[in-house]
């Protein structure tokens, strides 16, 4: 696990008989000087470039609103997007 500009928040191995489950998560906390949408293309960029170092098609970003500025509901769905070849699930918090 590695944090900071230039490594990823954490990949997770888990090994499933006979195979090896690996996670891609990427955390962001949302900064105030900048909009939600500049933050999710930022980190959509930063997590395919992680999920294709590690030979993987899908990820998940969590991004965390600590200011309670983004009106996000626990009953709406998590968005999924697609950047370059990679699926993407993202996962809003307050």
């Amino acid at each position: 696990m590695r944090g900071g500009r230039g490594g990823n928040d954490a990949v997770y191995n888990k090994t499933l008989t006979p195979n090896t489950q690996t996670i891609i998560l990427e955390i962001k906390v949302l900064n105030p000087n900048h909009t939600y949408q500049y933050t999710k293309d930022q980190a959509l960029i930063q997590t395919a470039e992680y999920a294709k170092l590690c030979g993987e098609k899908e990820a998940q970003l969590l991004m965390f609103d600590k200011e309670k500025h983004q009106k996000w509901s626990a009953d709406e769905p998590n968005e999924i997007e697609e950047y370059d070849g990679v699926k993407i699930e993202i996962w809003k918090f307050r």
